[in-house]
């Protein structure tokens, strides 16, 4: 290799110097640009910044306005309720003057009718039915639809009492009427209870001297029937009820069970409430399955029966 002129290594010195120079600029563009995309973002930080308050401030400024606007509102109700208060006053007046008039035309009707039902409002005399109504129990079918609609007559004009202190925002009425409801309830279940009961410990002797099983009546929509399966037929399927229009299939299971049927239809609605969106509406027909009590049993002309 032949020995570097003075001009080989002068243009190896400026190629070195050069190199040093670009290295240097490149070095200077990246942090040109790293220091305008700093700039850049607090820029951008700063419009966001202002963005938020602008619009802060917008919801603040519509808030304001609508408070103002809802307490002018609001002012202006009061007045205008004040001006009205003439009429309300007016109005309480004459309702209150109605509900005298009803009143005693209610109480009119109820010292001229010969009814023996008590009233529900007068406090004595429904305690007095109930104790009453509750030492006793009745004979047959019969008597006993007969009560049921009594207590349910008595329960519907409690009810009517009831809706009008509930109107009036009267509480303690409304409290008092609705457990006469519930005691009225209570009572005629109880009655019914009872007079199955002594029906179904009589059965036999009646299906033995009649050779029916069945009874029923009917009053208005009202319908109460009875059937005890003392005959055992395993042919036996349908149950007829003509004289209060309803007919029944009886199951495989019932032809030969130790059983009786209640079949009970009142045109009230109980006074319980569904807790879903199944209720009654105009009245339920209930069906009761019912166990048969022992047979009683004769020895040397007395009877014993089992409590």
């Amino acid at each position: 290799m032949p020995p570097k002129t003075a001009k080989d290594k002068q243009l190896q010195s400026n190629q070195k110097s050069n190199k040093k120079e670009l290295k240097a600029l490149k070095k200077k563009e990246k942090e040109r640009k790293k220091e305008e995309a700093r700039k850049a973002a607090e820029e951008k930080a700063r419009q966001e910044e202002v963005e938020r308050q602008r619009l802060a401030e917008e919801v603040r400024l519509e808030w304001a306005a609508e408070q103002a606007r809802l307490k002018a509102e609001h002012d202006r109700i009061v007045e205008e309720r004040k001006s009205l208060q003439p009429i309300f006053t007016s109005r309480a007046t004459i309702l209150a003057n109605l509900q005298t008039e009803e009143l005693g035309i209610v109480d009119w009707e109820r010292f001229v009718e010969t009814s023996a039902l008590p009233f529900a409002g007068d406090e004595p005399s429904m305690n007095g039915f109930i104790s009453m109504m509750q030492s006793s129990f009745d004979m047959d079918l019969n008597t006993a639809l007969e009560s049921a609609i009594r207590i349910y007559t008595i329960f519907s004009n409690t009810e009517e009492l009831a809706l009008m202190e509930d109107q009036k925002k009267n509480n303690e009425e409304l409290s008092k009427y609705r457990h006469y409801m519930e005691r009225l309830e209570d009572l005629a279940c109880t009655r019914l209870d009872n007079t199955t009961a002594h029906l179904l410990e009589r059965s036999h002797e009646y299906w033995k001297q009649t050779g029916e099983s069945t009874q029923c009546v009917g009053k208005d929509d009202w319908k109460l029937a009875l059937w005890v399966n003392h005959g055992k037929n395993p042919r036996f399927r349908t149950l007829e009820f003509p004289s209060i229009s309803t007919f029944l299939t009886l199951p495989k299971q019932f032809a030969l069970a130790n059983l009786a049927l209640r079949l009970y239809h009142q045109i009230k609605d109980p006074l319980y409430r569904s807790t879903n969106s199944y209720m009654s509406l105009g009245g339920v027909f209930r069906i009761d399955i019912l166990a048969l009590p022992s047979l009683p049993k004769v020895v040397k002309g007395w009877t014993f029966e089992h409590g």
